[in-house]
């Protein structure tokens, strides 16, 4: 994606596992916290963030 984007976690009772697959980008989850990611880097995000804000030209699965 080379657009920012949302990801509505709210309806999820459970952490979510990110991995880059491509490029970088940034996360920002509902609480004001950024991670800077780049190819191959993964993230543990936690069941009780609602909200995550991704920028950059970042592929994640």
């Amino acid at each position: 994606m080379d657009k920012p984007m949302s990801i509505n976690l709210s309806q999820l009772h459970c952490f979510v596992i990110h991995i880059c697959a491509g490029s970088k980008g940034t996360i920002t989850d509902n609480d004001g916290n950024t991670v800077e990611m780049q190819t191959s880097d993964s993230i543990l995000i936690p069941a009780t963030t609602r909200h995550l804000k991704v920028e950059g030209v970042i592929e994640l699965v």
